[in-house]
């Protein structure tokens, strides 16, 4: 039977998780502290929360992530934006205003700098942290996809002009055109870009205002928000991308997160 891993703080995503995995007869085990339980089956387990990375190999699993170069990699007519994939070093030097975002952590905040001297120091964090930096755009709506197996199984707005769009009701809402838009682009993206997949992953989709619907960047769907997706429906993408190690195939090894 599988297990749910969620992390100590509660969440709302985490609570609706939760509840998903019950009504699936699924276990769920929220942890008191940052601590990997003993005695579980690998096999059987999925997460919820970003810091699992830290116990990923305690808990005897790998967990898959997109490549931290996939955006950069995107042709200019889904991005709609200038976009590279950089070290930290580099960037640092960067005399353009920009967005600057790190590849796959959280180690500095992503936003727009007037340029890259304002990033943090060498004494702060080392050279080698890669980091996105991509040309200042002004999103109208976006969206995100949970991808299973090169299918989206759930899409959700969660920013409109820069604002969270939850209501006091907790539904996140869009027009229905949006979200066909929305799924439609996201849909484009993944056919053209599959080879760069994991087999699960979160995709963030977005309109420019006055130019057109882009990718905005792609996550580990284990860490990301699910805003107003079914729960039931991203339930099966956690657990894709949390492998037992000692039984990861060899193409699922392309895509295992360092930890």
């Amino acid at each position: 039977m599988p297990i749910l891993l969620l992390p100590p703080r509660i969440t709302d995503d985490s609570v609706r998780l939760w509840r998903a995995a019950v009504h699936c007869n699924w276990q769920t085990l929220r942890l008191g502290e940052w601590k990997a339980p003993a005695d579980l089956d690998p096999h059987e387990i999925a997460v919820y929360g970003g810091y699992f990375i830290a116990l990923a190999k305690e808990l005897g699993v790998s967990l898959l992530v997109p490549p931290v170069n996939w955006l950069a990699r995107l042709p200019q007519d889904l991005t709609r934006r200038e976009i590279r994939c950089t070290t930290l070093r580099e960037a640092r030097g960067f005399t353009d205003r920009a967005f600057y975002k790190p590849a796959d952590d959280k180690c500095f905040l992503a936003r727009v700098y007037e340029n890259g001297s304002a990033l943090p120091g060498a004494s702060e964090l080392p050279d080698d942290v890669p980091v996105i930096v991509s040309e200042v755009v002004e999103w109208g709506v976006e969206f995100r996809c949970f991808v299973l197996d090169g299918e989206i199984v759930a899409v959700s707005p969660y920013l409109r002009n820069g604002k969270r769009v939850e209501t006091d009701d907790g539904d996140f809402p869009a027009a229905p055109e949006e979200f066909r838009s929305a799924e439609r682009f996201a849909s484009e993206v993944i056919a053209s870009s599959r080879a760069y997949l994991p087999p699960g992953v979160a995709i963030y989709v977005g309109y420019i205002n006055g130019e057109g619907w882009a990718v905005i960047e792609a996550n580990q769907a284990w860490g990301a928000g699910i805003y107003g997706c079914d729960p039931l429906r991203v339930l099966p993408v956690l657990r894709r991308v949390c492998v037992a190690s000692d039984s990861i195939v060899e193409d699922d090894k392309r895509w295992v997160a360092a930890c």
